[in-house]
């Protein structure tokens, strides 16, 4: 099955809208968003209530820069090659 493409911006903000649009039901928000952008069937209700939390966190549709995570890098110089 192929890889439904990530929401554009736009389509997230389109999301959020109709979420308020239709007084917080994100079950309506997606039929409505499915009949807008067809190609898009994967998208679920839980989906919807992640970005309006995300919207209402950040005030912004945006993808964050991620925080690096794990093991930090350790840098190799001349100085400490010797260890």
């Amino acid at each position: 099955m192929p890889r439904t493409p990530r929401l554009t911006v736009e389509q997230r903000s389109t999301v959020v809208r109709l979420y308020y649009e239709n007084g917080k039901n994100a079950y309506l928000t997606v039929s409505l968003f499915r009949r807008e952008y067809p190609r898009y069937r994967t998208l679920c209700c839980s989906t919807v209530l992640k970005l309006v939390q995300k919207f209402e966190q950040c005030g912004s549709m945006e993808d964050q820069l991620k925080r690096h995570c794990g093991r930090k890098r350790t840098v190799h110089v001349p100085t400490n090659t010797h260890l």
